[in-house]
């Protein structure tokens, strides 16, 4: 029964990052996925823990929005570049991302979510978090939301707050940016 616990786990893991396959399974087997424990904790503080603000977040969103409406191809290849203003080069935990409306990543400074359908996939509690953020953008054109996803430091699950804005873009298009931080 175990093991079909470890399995499980890392199924829904690899869905999200990509991971190695003993961290998953090293830290599915001191927790299965019903007892995951939250992590709230802080730690000794480097330049890049910074606690991110509100302000950050919507300011980074408001610019990111300007440019998208100016030039959106030019803006989505300066995000998944990782390019400042859109990660932040002394806090690399602040940056932008966008959906489109059929839940598929434009733009994130990991290339390897760029292109990518996320339209049905689950946290780790099964919510469909991304499906959310789409749809309360295109019915109220802004939002937050919480929900869980692993850290790619240190590989911990944390709830994660996501501020998100509508907007269109100069080709038409409508997109959804995103930005959050960790709740450590």
């Amino acid at each position: 029964m175990e093991s079909r616990k470890v399995l499980l786990v890392m199924a829904i893991a690899s869905m999200f990052i990509t991971v190695n396959a003993a961290d998953v399974k090293n830290e599915a087997t001191t927790s299965s996925a019903s007892n995951v424990t939250e992590n709230n904790k802080t730690s000794d503080k480097s330049e890049s823990d910074e606690v991110i603000t509100d302000k950050q977040i919507a300011d980074l969103i408001e610019r990111t929005c300007l440019d998208i409406t100016q030039n959106a191809v030019a803006a989505f290849e300066k995000i998944t570049k990782g390019e400042e203003p859109y990660q932040n080069r002394i806090n690399p935990d602040l940056y932008v991302w966008v959906y489109n409306q059929k839940v598929e990543m434009v733009a994130h400074p990991n290339r390897k979510l760029v292109g990518i359908s996320y339209k049905g996939k689950p946290d780790i509690k099964g919510t469909m978090f991304r499906d959310k953020i789409v749809e309360e953008a295109m019915k109220n054109g802004q939002g937050s939301l919480t929900y869980f996803y692993q850290s790619p430091k240190d590989r911990s699950l944390y709830r994660k707050l996501v501020t998100f804005r509508l907007v269109t873009g100069n080709n038409g298009e409508r997109y959804v940016v995103c930005s959050g931080r960790y709740e450590k």
